[in-house]
């Protein structure tokens, strides 16, 4: 019996077009590669990267999102090589050593916790590997987990890492997100500590470091947007919210300080035209 019957309706870059299967009873053999070929679609965009010759699915820089988390809360484990652990526990758990570094020697405790993992990765332990001068052991903080072995990055391959943005209505969370950015820690309650004194919590910390000091709260806000390679038009509107909430006590400050980043839409759209520019600058 000859049955004719509809394989697929494909799309190409051209016309859409139906192929369709003239069979017998027999089990027709599926050519996979064939199939893939003729049913493939390419974008104007794919086609225009693979015709410059870029690469599809290589990324430069890597790119390592941190997570934060406190230790009362319940949070996301990656279940990897990582024995259950996050990330900021092996930040906590770090060796107790120095290391070399583009020619000067630096110890484990003065890495911040995304300075850490842009020089090391972790791996499972390589015994073959101790004594090497770039592996390392982590120091245990729980006797379930079996440490990794820290492997310090080749120097000339950039890798990147960035703490998960938070928001300020999360409170402590938030506040121990900057705390982590400018001061080193060992663990939850060695983060609360500073010259010799425990702070009850991460924001009366974060104040006596001096991050949310009244004027300085706003620059703080600001940079971190920036930072967080926002456009333009949402840092105009994140200085105008600051000013409405009366955050700010010098917007001239302000606005100097960051007006490259708050006008640089404009100074694209018009192909740098200073006279343009200097319009826009007048205005605001």
């Amino acid at each position: 019996m000859i049955v004719l019957q509809t394989e697929h309706s494909r799309r190409k870059t051209g016309p859409a077009y139906t192929t369709y299967n003239i069979q017998n009873d027999i089990k027709p053999v599926v050519d996979e590669i064939r199939e893939y070929w003729n049913a493939r679609y390419l974008s104007a965009g794919e086609a225009t990267w693979r015709i410059l010759g870029f690469h599809i699915s290589h990324k430069e820089p890597a790119v390592t999102a941190l997570p934060i988390h406190l230790s009362t809360n319940n949070y996301h484990r990656r279940y990897t090589d990582s024995n259950s652990m996050s990330m900021l526990e092996h930040y906590f758990s770090r060796p107790h050593c120095t290391f070399e570094h583009n020619g000067q020697q630096k110890h484990f405790d003065d890495l911040l916790y995304a300075e850490y993992f842009r020089l090391f990765r972790l791996q499972k332990t390589d015994h073959s590997k101790n004594g090497h001068p770039r592996y390392f052991m982590e120091v245990p903080i729980r006797t379930q987990s079996e440490p990794m072995q820290v492997v310090q990055r080749v120097e000339h391959r950039q890798h990147l890492c960035r703490l998960n943005s938070l928001r300020p209505s999360q409170g402590e969370l938030f506040y121990f997100r900057a705390i982590l950015q400018i001061k080193p820690a060992r663990s939850f309650s060695h983060a609360l500590q500073h010259e010799g004194r425990i702070f009850p919590d991460f924001q009366s910390l974060a104040t006596a470091l001096g991050i949310f000091a009244n004027e300085k709260e706003a620059f703080y806000a600001m940079r971190e947007a920036v930072t967080e390679m926002k456009t333009p038009h949402e840092l105009r509107l994140l200085f105008i919210h600051l000013l409405i909430n009366e955050c700010i006590t010098c917007p001239r400050d302000v606005w100097d300080t960051f007006q490259a980043d708050l006008i640089f839409d404009y100074k694209v759209r018009y192909n740098g035209n200073e006279e343009i520019t200097m319009k826009v600058r007048v205005l605001c």
